[in-house]
């Protein structure tokens, strides 16, 4: 079985992938997989909200938790 079905990753990261990229990556393997971006940039959010949910920092758990259970349906 699956390990995970949400992925929250912030945009910006090290290297040569960004958060957009990893998640375009990780659909391609696990189209089901739920993923929440984040991000305190603003010229990311357009782009990212385009094809997947996000959170634009600072935000607060409360937050975050909302969108992961609207992801399960309330059942968290």
């Amino acid at each position: 079985g699956n390990l995970f079905s949400v992925i929250v990753s912030d945009i910006s990261m090290p290297g040569e992938m960004n958060g957009i990229e990893l998640a375009k990556a990780l659909r391609r393997i696990r189209p089901d997989l739920q993923i929440v971006l984040m991000t305190g940039y603003s010229e990311y959010l357009e782009e990212a909200k385009r094809e997947f949910a996000v959170l634009q920092k600072p935000f607060d758990v409360a937050a975050l938790k909302a969108q992961v259970q609207g992801f399960a349906g309330g059942a968290m």
